[in-house]
C-alpha cells in the first residue's frame, strides 16, 4: 500500500522524472501532469494526499492554478523561481510551503513527509 497519491504539476521532463522517481522510491503514488490547464481539471475531480505544483507552467500558471482548484488541497510549490515576492505570494494562496529547484533529495522527501502525515 502506497505512503500517499501525490499529483506532480511540471512540465520540465527532467525535474518531473526526478520527482516522480524519488517519490515511488519512498512508495509515493505519484501522476504526472504537465500543464496548469490540465492540472485544475484533475484537482477539482481527483483526490491527492498531495499535490507539487511548478509556478511556471504552459496554459496556465501555477498561481492561476492555485487560484481555481479546491481549497482543501495540500500543495507545495515546487520551482525555480526564488524571489522573495513569489515565496510570500506563493503561501498567501492555499499554498503549503515553498521549494526552490533544484531539489535536494532529502529536504525534498523530508518535507513531503511532513505534509502527508498533517
Amino acid at each position: 500500500m502506497p505512503n500517499g497519491r501525490i499529483l506532480i504539476v511540471e512540465d520540465n521532463q527532467m525535474n518531473m522524472t526526478l520527482m516522480n522517481d524519488v517519490l515511488n522510491h519512498y512508495n509515493y503514488e505519484t501522476i504526472c501532469i504537465d500543464n496548469g490547464e490540465e492540472a485544475i481539471n484533475i484537482i477539482n475531480n481527483e483526490t491527492f494526499d498531495l499535490i507539487l505544483l511548478d509556478l511556471q507552467l504552459p496554459k496556465v500558471s501555477g498561481f492561476d492554478v492555485l487560484k481555481n482548484i479546491k481549497k482543501d488541497v495540500k500543495v507545495i510549490i515546487v520551482s525555480a523561481c526564488a524571489m522573495e515576492d513569489d515565496l510570500k505570494k506563493a503561501l498567501s494562496q492555499n499554498c503549503l510551503d515553498y521549494i526552490t529547484k533544484p531539489i535536494h533529495i532529502k529536504d525534498f522527501i523530508g518535507r513531503i513527509e511532513k505534509y502527508i502525515k498533517i
